[in-house]
């Protein structure tokens, strides 16, 4: 009778062959239910020029709610770049920052081009700066 042995390829393909844990197939429901929450109440603010005390209130909770969600799939992490895109007006121009933050902005743009690449808008900031100045 022939002794099994363990191999890094057994291995291996023992890994590639098991389905993926719950940990990493998880769908994100909460945070993307909470996306969903973000794009509503974003929508409001934009239409009504942040006079609505009740959404900036709602906006500051769904805010906290997806920072501190971890995200556990593509789609997740979508929601917390779609957030930090609303919040840059959509422009993530790097000039002037230290290289973690052109890192993770970088990181955000490239899940926002991936998943919702109309959200791009480079230069807003500095166009809103300029119409604010002048």
């Amino acid at each position: 009778m022939r002794k099994a042995s363990l191999s890094r390829r057994g291995v291996i393909a023992g890994i590639a062959a098991a389905p993926a844990t719950t940990a990493f197939a998880a769908p994100d429901t909460e945070l993307l239910a909470l996306g969903r929450q973000f794009d509503e109440v974003t929508r409001i603010l934009d239409a009504t020029e942040w006079s609505d005390a009740a959404a900036v209130a709602r906006l500051d909770e769904v805010e906290a709610a997806i920072l501190g969600a971890e995200a556990t799939t593509m789609e997740g992490l979508a929601v917390k770049a779609r957030a930090a895109y609303w919040a840059r007006l959509g422009d993530l121009d790097q000039d002037g920052e230290s290289t973690d933050q052109r890192m993770a902005l970088s990181i955000i743009r490239d899940l926002i081009r991936l998943h919702d690449p109309a959200l791009e808008r480079p230069g807003a900031l500095t166009k809103l700066v300029e119409e604010c100045t002048s």
